[in-house]
């Protein structure tokens, strides 16, 4: 068996955490922005193709990108490129129809459908690049 050490604790664990931007959880927070009512700030929005597809995807649908604060000026940039959003939504049934292109974001083509299909009327149609459209 293994040597053991036991340390007792000290007191509280106190601090701060900013983990990195993370693709994931940025299609969902564009999404669920433009799903509410009124503005939604989104700290920490990941600066990528696939997110870039999916704020096009939800302005399409009607969201307003209200504000957008660059990676780059924004007071404490840690290189993860990480933007900080304001999104203006159209409510959980306020989509409007639209073409949309979500590129190469499988994420964007699995998420939003399925607000899509909620909708009480309207047409969308969603393209994407040749890997998402199957074309080799």
């Amino acid at each position: 068996m293994a040597d053991r050490t036991h340390f007792s604790p000290l007191g509280a664990l106190r601090g701060a955490l900013r983990p990195p931007a993370d693709k994931s959880i940025s299609h969902r927070a564009a999404i669920l922005a433009a799903m509410g009512e009124g503005e939604t700030d989104v700290v920490g929005y990941l600066n990528a193709a696939d997110t870039r597809s999916t704020l096009a995807a939800v302005q399409a649908v009607g969201a307003r990108l209200v504000d957008e604060v660059p990676t780059e000026a924004l007071e404490r940039d840690d290189g993860l490129g990480a933007s900080r959003l304001r999104i203006a939504g159209v409510g959980l049934r306020g989509a409007r129809p639209a073409a949309i292109d979500v590129g190469n974001a499988g994420t964007l083509l699995r998420l939003l459908p399925g607000w899509l299909a909620g909708q009480p009327a309207g047409k969308w149609t969603l393209d994407g690049d040749a890997s998402i459209i199957g074309v080799h």
